[in-house]
């Protein structure tokens, strides 16, 4: 009775939004989003969608999806370590390690990044940022089933256009950034777009007075397009970008319970951090590189009867990072993470129409192909884990957690057909057929002169490598072949009705599907795919005469084996869930009552919980030797990155100026407010989740010189609330580790546009 009853609710309403509507007038303007693969008008697009334009994106300091957070229902971001976790109605993954796929797929123009850590790209001179809530395992595919970011970025102008930004802000933060852009022939356009940011971070080291948390990021964008004729069209875009900074700058939260693999108190002094929160006090000030190359080819032919696109694409990432995984001012665990990537990846999309445009048709082809290296290597202070020597031995263990030529390769082909059978009415049927594999070379050794290491501590050791032979552990295994594969249909069925142009309602039922892969930290091990089934239906409405959009969503998720990240000992695995559901419901409303004041409200609810799931947690080992923590029943647990309710209020006011110099100013006063947010499957502990907050921003923009000249300020995070955004555990000594949001910022940016 209560499915029957949940699915007639479900006729009730669905979702989109409208943030990028950027309109001065009382009538909320179009906005066209490509989510479907092809140009339209996102109130006629039956999928639950967010879109932020340029001039929002820049008014509002908008460089990534940590920025929309507080604009998007159910989207949840957060970092550890300068790698990106992205959550959308609770389903998302906290793997920054090896080939571990996320749950929300980031596409820059088209083209899926494989790897979050190369994500910064996305943010460069973009035109739009387009946010799908939902399973999107049709058309976007692999690691969709949380949902899809478009990143589009901004086009070669027919005209001349020019502009160059300098910004300055708190924490010594400084930016520059510019951009050229208009015809170099008739038929030949180019833009090229430069950008700095240099930022000296929040924090300080108290163990050697260091600046962390900040950042120095540098990139480039040039794109090329090239009409060869009325009807073919080629594009080409090329990014780099650099970011070096003090990440993670993680702080213990449970020093208290701070223990040696013994399980004997550690109870040296000062390994706390005292006072700012997003201080650290570490022995080791952490270090983050990444470097990203991305070059995308498409030709666009438009004949009579239908379109055919091509995008073709490279991507080279590099990661290099060293950390304390401690995070105390004693070495007792650091790590090195390096990873080297090389991918391309092939999208052929075929579309057009039939029988007097009554039946919309999309075929396409996908190919993608991901090599690299990772390396995990964490170096553990014998003498400070077995807390045994009275005079320190130099003892120090050397693990290498290595995956070696991985190669992942995935194809897939998908289709979606929708019919008109009425003026009002239209049926769509969708489908995607995969396949995956994934091998590597898996090497998981350690090195080190057992005489220099505390008999006690030899055991621990042969628990994680064995045997011992002679003075040195030998390899645990040493480039060991693991290779996975998977497959599958994953449909889609839709209904929509619209009987004008001011109201959309659709009901859907769709498939999405996350491959499996191979553990980094364990030889031989690899873990299964994750599926999810969701069914919606929406309402997407305008009224009085386009002054008030109301489009909200109620939605209903299975998962079955959903990918739980779960700390082991040393390293790190991703296990199963069997089962695991979500019930929500998003509603957003832009009313513009006025030429001077639009008003954007975003709300949703979300009960995304565990229905199947055992698990033991490794705090509850009173040493490394002994395995008695009780399997423990999580049903019922909240997912990860999944707030019962979240709330945007933002006021938007337009004050016109009768004045040759000074054309209009604009003022946005922003509220954001989130139940708490579980970060583990362990979340009933304190460390493990983030309780309730609320935040509160403010914009300020004028427009002077026929909008030639801009000045825009803004204040982030005005009451300096300290919340956290990530959480990593040590499970051998007993410490869990939190990441902290930045605190309050503020920034000045002065812009000159030529033409």
């Amino acid at each position: 009775m209560n499915k029957l009853l949940f699915t007639l609710s479900l006729t009730f309403i669905a979702s989109t939004s409208a943030i990028a509507a950027e309109g001065r007038r009382s009538a909320i303007e179009e906005v066209v989003v490509t989510a479907t693969k092809r140009d339209g008008n996102l109130q006629d697009t039956t999928i639950a969608i967010s879109a932020m334009g340029a001039e929002q994106l820049e008014f509002r300091d908008v460089s990534s999806l940590s920025d929309m957070q507080n604009s998007v229902p159910n989207l949840q971001y957060g970092e550890i370590g300068g790698v990106p976790f992205i959550a959308v109605r609770g389903i998302g993954f906290n793997l920054p390690l090896g080939i571990g796929e996320p749950g929300v797929a980031v596409h820059v123009d088209n083209v899926a990044l494989p790897r979050l850590g190369s994500m910064s790209t996305a943010g460069m001179d973009m035109r739009q940022i387009e946010v799908l809530r939902g399973p999107q395992g049709t058309v976007y595919g692999r690691n969709a089933t949380g949902g899809a970011a478009n990143f589009v970025s901004t086009p070669p102008t027919q005209e001349f256009d020019a502009k160059i930004t300098i910004g300055a802000g708190s924490e010594g933060r400084q930016t520059v950034e510019g951009y050229l852009s208009g015809p170099l022939t008739d038929r030949f356009r180019g833009r090229f777009f430069y950008m700095k940011d240099e930022f000296d971070g929040f924090g300080i080291n108290e163990f050697n007075g260091d600046k962390v948390g900040g950042t120095a990021t540098e990139g480039f964008r040039a794109a090329l397009s090239l009409d060869l004729s009325d009807s073919l069209i080629i594009d080409l875009n090329m990014y780099k970008r650099t970011d070096t900074g003090s990440d993670p700058t993680a702080s213990p939260v449970n020093i208290e319970e701070l223990t040696t693999v013994l399980g004997t108190p550690f109870l040296k002094p000062g390994v706390g951090v005292s006072g700012d929160p997003n201080n650290i006090n570490d022995d080791r000030t952490p270090f983050t590189g990444k470097e990203t190359e991305l070059a995308i080819l498409t030709l666009s032919w438009g004949a009579e009867n239908f379109d055919l696109k091509s995008i073709s694409a490279k991507i080279h990432h590099k990661t290099d990072q060293y950390y304390s995984v401690d995070a105390t001012n004693y070495f007792i665990i650091d790590a090195i993470r390096d990873e080297d990537s090389d991918t391309f990846s092939q999208e052929f999309d075929l579309s057009g129409s039939l029988f007097d445009a009554s039946v919309d048709w999309l075929l396409g082809a996908f190919y993608f192909q991901d090599k690299g290296n990772t390396n995990f290597t964490p170096l553990l202070n014998a003498d400070e884990l077995s807390g045994t020597a009275t005079t320190p031995t130099g003892g120090v263990l050397v693990l290498d957690a290595l995956l070696e030529d991985q190669i992942n390769i995935a194809k897939a082909v998908f289709s979606e057909v929708s019919w008109h059978f009425h003026e009002e009415w239209k049926f769509l049927v969708g489908a995607r057929y995969s396949e995956e594999t994934k091998k590597a070379l898996q090497t998981f050794n350690a090195i080190i002169d057992s005489s220099n290491v505390p008999a006690a501590l030899l055991p621990v050791l042969n628990t994680v490598v064995s045997p011992v032979a002679g003075s040195v552990i030998s390899d645990s295994c040493s480039e060991f072949s693991t290779k996975v594969g998977f497959t599958s249909f994953d449909p889609k069925l839709e209904l929509s009705w619209q009987p004008n142009d001011e109201i959309l309602v659709y009901v859907q039922n769709q498939r999405g599907f996350k491959a499996g892969g191979i553990s980094s930290t364990e030889c031989g091990e690899s873990y299964i795919p994750e599926k999810v089934n969701s069914s919606e239906v929406g309402l997407k409405a305008q009224f009085f005469d386009n002054q008030l959009t109301i489009n909200s969503a109620i939605f209903h998720y299975e998962y079955t084996d959903y990918q739980v990240l779960e700390y082991n000992g040393i390293g790190l695995r991703v296990i199963s869930a069997p089962k695991a559901s979500g019930v929500g419901v998003e509603s957003e409303i832009m009313y513009a009552p006025k030429n001077w004041l639009n008003i954007d409200l975003a709300l949703s609810y979300l009960d995304a919980k565990y229905d199947e799931f055992i698990d033991e947690d490794g705090f509850e080992n009173p040493n490394f030797f002994t395995d008695v923590a009780e399997p423990q029943d999580l049903s019922g647990m909240p997912l990860n990155r999944a707030p019962k309710y979240t709330g945007n209020l933002g006021l938007n006011l337009f004050i016109p100026f009768d004045s040759r110099f000074v054309n209009e100013s604009q003022i946005r006063l922003e509220a954001y407010t989130t139940d708490s947010v579980a970060f583990t499957q362990f979340s009933y502990k304190d460390s493990d989740r983030q309780e309730g907050y609320s935040l509160y921003n403010a914009y300020f923009g004028l427009s002077m010189l026929d909008s030639k000249l801009n000045v825009r300020a803004f204040v982030k995070n005005i009451t300096n609330k300290d919340y956290i955004i990530g959480v990593f555990t040590a499970d051998i000594i007993h410490l869990t580790s939190q990441i902290h949001a930045d605190p309050r910022s503020y920034g000045l940016q002065l812009s000159y546009q030529f033409d």
